[in-house]
């Protein structure tokens, strides 16, 4: 084998290579954009589970009901928050 054809072999292999490297980057784009549908079909199904709950709680859903169930929610949070700086106060004092 000639050193021209060992170029023209070498060459043809980065071809080769490049046209399966183009590929993958092709595969690659399709799979992140199967991803995102993934994760907007999870969201929404999360968001629909809360709907369905807001639906148990308030019945149907009217501006006002959205006021209330977001009201309901701030006390919640505000009760979380109290209740671990509570235990955070309880393990304080008991740990020293």
């Amino acid at each position: 084998m000639t050193i021209i054809e060992r170029k023209q072999k070498l060459l043809d292999e980065v071809k080769k290579i490049e046209e399966k490297e183009d590929q993958l980057k092709k595969k690659k784009k399709e799979l992140k954009i199967k991803i995102e549908e993934v994760n907007k079909e999870i969201v929404d199904q999360n968001n629909q589970k809360i709907l369905d709950v807001i639906h148990e709680s308030f019945g149907e859903v009217t501006p006002a009901n959205i006021e209330e169930f977001k009201k309901i929610l701030k006390v919640n949070q505000y009760k979380e928050v109290e209740k671990e700086d509570q235990e955070k106060y309880n393990y304080e004092n008991y740990s020293s």
